[in-house]
């Protein structure tokens, strides 16, 4: 392993001694302006469109978050979050982005070892179809009865209903009462499962 993305402390200076590179994940500027402070190698600027764990404050999209960061730093840019097809990636090298980091595309591959039920539900996935679970971070998911059912009790707890332990057990059986999927608002324009390298040739042609 030549380099290493890490969102939970500086550790550049051990990691250039070993040889290596960091990259930082973040989801504001004033982490963005720490992280190249410490030494930083590259930066995984990731919008609020973005799955997976989300920042319980106020957010930025990709759109404004990507040029906000790449203006205040002087090291290499990822944009994370909304991308799908060759119409974001080309747009988040415009925002000032070296490259982007793609997730919920990638589940809905053939190769992914994601299950079936898991790729179908970002198939299905229309515009809205994510939400965020509150929790002691915010996760954004794809609601299923069990989580649209308890968030229309205004006395229910999604804290208490839901551990985020439970989300990678919940998410590789595709046991959703578990854990809802988790996707980001790109599974919206997903359409279809395709090889890894049919997304990727279509992505940068």
């Amino acid at each position: 392993m030549s380099t290493l993305l890490e969102m939970l402390g500086c550790r550049y200076p051990l990691l250039h001694d070993l040889g290596m590179k960091g990259l930082h994940l973040l989801l504001a500027l004033p982490h963005a302006i720490r992280a190249a402070g410490e030494g930083v190698d590259g930066l995984v600027v990731s919008g609020s469109e973005s799955g997976g764990l989300r920042s319980m404050g106020s957010e930025s999209s990709t759109m404004v978050l990507v040029p906000l960061v790449a203006d205040h730093v002087k090291i290499p840019v990822v944009a994370a979050g909304g991308i799908a097809d060759r119409r974001g990636y080309r747009a988040a090298l415009a925002l000032g982005a070296q490259g982007v980091q793609i997730g919920t595309r990638f589940i809905a591959s053939e190769e992914a070892p994601a299950p079936q039920v898991w790729k179908e539900a970002i198939l299905a996935c229309g515009d809205g179809g994510t939400t965020m679970v509150p929790l002691n971070m915010k996760m954004r998911v794809i609601p299923n009865k069990k989580l649209v059912d308890l968030a229309a009790d205004p006395t229910v707890d999604l804290s208490q209903e839901y551990n985020l332990m439970n989300a990678p057990k919940g998410w590789m059986s595709g046991d959703f009462d578990l854990f809802p999927a988790g996707a980001g608002q790109a599974a919206s324009l997903i359409r279809e499962i395709k090889p890894v390298k049919a997304i990727i040739d279509e992505m940068v042609s």
